[in-house]
C-alpha cells in the first residue's frame, strides 16, 4: 500500500521507534493490559482478550517478561485502597 517491501517497512519501523513492529505492539497491549489491572475489576483473562492477546497463557508469559512481576501480582501491589 505504501510502495514498501515489508522488510523495507520492518527496518524504518525499527529505525524510527527502536523496536520492532511485534514488540511494540506487545509493549502497547501489556500497557493497555497494566491500566485495565490497577483499574478495574474485571478478570484476567477478560483483559488479556480485551487488550488483543489470543488467551490467558500468552497474555500472562507476555505481561511477566515486560513487567517482571505476574498480571495478578501486579493487580494485588498497584490496586488502590
Amino acid at each position: 500500500m505504501v510502495g514498501i517491501s515489508n522488510s523495507q517497512f520492518d527496518r524504518l519501523f525499527r529505525k524510527l521507534f527502536g523496536s520492532t513492529l511485534r514488540r511494540y505492539l506487545l509493549l502497547t497491549r501489556v500497557h493497555a493490559a497494566r491500566r485495565l489491572l490497577s483499574q478495574t475489576d474485571r478478570g484476567i483473562t477478560d483483559i488479556a482478550l480485551s487488550v488483543g492477546f489470543c488467551d490467558h497463557a500468552h497474555f500472562t508469559r507476555t505481561f511477566s517478561m515486560f513487567m517482571g512481576i505476574a498480571p495478578f501480582a501486579y493487580r494485588k501491589q498497584h490496586r488502590p485502597g
